[in-house]
């Protein structure tokens, strides 16, 4: 694998792991009744997801420029 490709599964690594806990978070806060909790945890997973959906959208951009 070479460093690019290696940069970029690092990433989605990363960004899978944010959302699997934030995940987890919703499911506990369910488990609990904790509607305060479920709240804060979708605000945060919504969060995780819009940034990437940024840079899904930006790399995008990147990629037509260059084409």
């Amino acid at each position: 694998m070479n460093p690019t490709e290696r940069k970029r599964f690092l990433y989605i690594n990363f960004v899978m792991g944010q959302i699997n806990d934030h995940t987890d978070e919703i499911y506990e806060a369910l488990a609990d009744n904790d509607t305060d909790g479920v709240v804060d945890a979708i605000a945060s997973l919504m969060s995780v997801c819009e940034d990437l959906q940024e840079s899904i959208a930006d790399e995008h951009t990147e990629d037509k420029a260059k084409a």
